[in-house]
């Protein structure tokens, strides 16, 4: 009698440790999955907000520059998918609603008002800078065909432009020097640089048909600098 009882209570118990071991590895692999679905959605998270930043630096980046709307407004509308798509994945990622209505608004604006006049870069640096976000840019662009933003022939338009905006920043920086140099009253300076800004026009395959009318303005202006005043001008 005894050791029927024994039995049955090594049996109870038996299933009783099974039970909690079952258990205990039901748990672990509910905590496991929420622990990989929490790490996923924030991994996913991270790489879309690394891509909304860089867009964000390529489009400023575009205004300081002549670039032309369409690319503006085409990498606006990436842009805003993008933080769309943030949101759909957290619906309460802190900010994202501020984020998404000032970017919606940015895109309502006329294109005219959008891009600036052409600014010469300050530093060797800033030349840099806005050129690498310029090849960024053309990086960007390509993917666009892929996901119907825009056709093949449109890309190969842009990505033309934005190589020559690539030149006309340096160009511009050169002039900006020239016109600083003038007005610390150092023809010779000015001329270097009007020199250089019209050897890197000669250079680019990009400019297009009044690439030699611009090379020619710029001619002229170094013979003014030299240029003797008549005597009715003295």
């Amino acid at each position: 009698m005894l050791s029927n009882y024994l039995l049955l209570n090594l049996k109870n118990i038996l299933l009783s440790l099974a039970a909690i071991t079952l258990l205990s590895l039901g748990v672990s692999a509910f905590a496991k999955s929420r622990y990989e679905y929490h790490k996923n959605t924030n991994l996913a998270i991270q790489k879309k907000k690394i891509k909304v930043k860089q867009l964000q630096e390529i489009i400023e980046g575009l205004s300081k520059t002549a670039c032309m709307p369409e690319i503006r407004i085409a990498l606006q509308k990436v842009l805003i998918e993008t933080l769309g798509e943030i949101k759909d994945i957290s619906p309460s990622y802190p900010g994202i609603d501020i984020v998404i209505a000032a970017a919606n608004q940015l895109s309502s604006v006329a294109p005219e008002r959008i891009v600036g006049p052409v600014k010469a870069c300050e530093t060797d640096h800033e030349i840099a800078t806005q050129q690498k976000l310029v090849l960024a840019a053309i990086a960007q662009i390509k993917k666009l065909p892929a996901i119907g933003k825009c056709t093949y022939a449109e890309v190969k338009t842009w990505e033309e432009h934005l190589k020559m905006m690539y030149v006309q920043i340096d160009i511009d920086a050169h002039l900006a020097y020239a016109e600083e140099a003038l007005n610390n009253s150092d023809k010779a300076g000015a001329a270097n640089h009007f020199r250089i800004a019209q050897n890197k026009l000669a250079q680019s395959r990009y400019h297009g048909e009044n690439k030699k009318d611009l090379m020619i303005a710029l001619g002229d202006r170094i013979r003014d600098l030299y240029k003797k005043p008549r005597a009715s001008e003295t």
